[in-house]
């Protein structure tokens, strides 16, 4: 099977930890992919499974066509909770952390929920160290069901879903996640309470 990862980070080590998992019990052929993708790619390397890793790009509804919507996506927060931009800073606002893996959809981060589950972090725990904690227990979990995912994918078998009783969520905005950001001197340092009395301090200028 052809695998295309998207993924438009210049260094995550969490990358080559998704590669492994993809590869440990196949013969599959893994390209990764950083830029804004084409149809003409797609077909050009005959891709047929696409999993978005931390890729900044929309995926088209063309694309979604020509691999028969079988994409899926990471995303770090409690969908439909802190869609889009920045889940992690959001989710350590609100204290609401968590893995979670979806299918690619038109609108972003709307995508039907292969998994979901809240992950408890210490206030204390700084915004990198939650990143990069999420990121290790989202892999760990998506290592236990890849093989069932991935013959179920092939098999063109029906998934099965987690079912959301409200999928309106919340939508994190570029603008307000940049000025936060730029409130936190030690930037991902940051404990999660520090996070938390910023945006506090800040959140009037938001309206």
């Amino acid at each position: 099977m052809n695998i295309l990862i998207l993924n438009s980070q210049s260094n995550n080590y969490h990358l080559n930890n998704l590669k492994k998992i993809l590869l440990k019990k196949s013969n599959d052929k893994i390209t990764v992919f950083k830029q804004k993708i084409t149809s003409k790619f797609i077909k050009k390397k005959k891709i047929e499974v696409i999993i978005s890793f931390h890729y900044r790009y929309v995926i088209s509804n063309e694309i979604l066509k020509i691999v028969k919507f079988k994409a899926i996506n990471f995303h770090n927060s409690y969908l439909p909770k802190n869609r889009g931009v920045y889940p992690v800073l959001w989710s350590a606002v609100f204290n609401n952390f968590a893995i979670c893996l979806h299918f690619v959809s038109k609108k972003i981060d709307r995508g039907d929920l292969i998994f979901r589950k809240k992950i408890k972090i210490s206030k204390d725990k700084s915004l990198f160290f939650s990143y990069n904690y999420i990121e290790k227990n989202s892999l760990l979990y998506f290592s236990k069901i890849w093989i069932s995912l991935r013959k179920k994918l092939i098999d063109n078998i029906r998934i099965k879903i987690i079912k959301q009783v409200n999928r309106e969520g919340t939508y994190n905005n570029l603008f307000k996640s940049k000025i936060l950001i730029s409130s936190l001197n030690i930037g991902w340092k940051t404990k999660i309470k520090d996070v938390q009395k910023n945006y506090r301090l800040i959140k009037k200028y938001f309206k």
